[in-house]
C-alpha cells in the first residue's frame, strides 16, 4: 500500500519536472540540460549521506546530550538541512560547467530540477519510515522542488 501512496506521491514534482522541461521545446541543449539536472540531484543522496555522517560524527564528539535544545538545533540546521542544501548546490555546479550560458529564469529551473531528484531519492527512504499522510503531504508541497 505504502507503495503505491509513493508513485501517487511523486505525481506533483515528476508533472513539475516535464512541464518545466516543455517549457523551451525547439531547444535541445535546454531539454538535455534539465535532464542532467534531474540526474544529478537523484545522485545527490549520496554526498548529503556523507556530509550527514561526518556532521553527525564531529556533533556527537562535541556535545554529548542528544536531547538538549543546542544539540537538536545543531543537527537539524547542520546534519540534515545544510548538508542537503550544500550537496544539491554541489550537484548543481557541476551541471553548470557541463552546460551553455543560462539566463537568471534557467538557472531557477534547473536548480528545481535538481531538487526533484533528490526529492525522488529522498523520497525512496521514507517509504519504509513513514506514513501514508506524511508521504502524500511531502508529494503536494515538493518540499524539495
Amino acid at each position: 500500500m505504502l507503495v503505491i501512496i509513493y508513485l501517487v506521491s511523486m505525481i506533483p514534482p515528476v508533472a513539475l519536472y516535464f512541464w518545466m522541461k516543455k517549457r523551451l521545446k525547439d531547444d535541445p541543449e535546454y531539454q538535455k540540460t534539465c535532464r542532467k539536472a534531474l540526474i544529478h540531484g537523484l545522485l545527490s543522496i549520496f554526498p548529503v549521506m556523507l556530509c550527514s555522517f561526518l556532521f553527525n560524527l564531529a556533533l556527537a564528539f562535541l556535545i554529548k546530550d542528544r536531547n538538549s535544545v543546542l544539540y537538536i538545533t545543531l543537527y537539524n540546521f547542520f546534519v540534515l538541512a545544510f548538508s542537503e542544501e550544500t550537496s544539491k548546490m554541489y550537484m548543481m555546479r557541476r551541471v553548470k560547467k557541463e552546460s551553455y550560458a543560462w539566463s537568471w529564469m534557467e538557472t531557477i529551473i534547473f536548480m528545481t530540477c535538481v531538487g526533484i531528484g533528490f526529492e525522488l531519492s529522498e523520497s525512496v527512504v521514507y517509504v519504509f519510515g513513514s506514513n501514508a499522510g506524511q508521504m502524500v503531504i511531502r508529494g503536494i508541497t515538493m518540499m524539495h522542488g
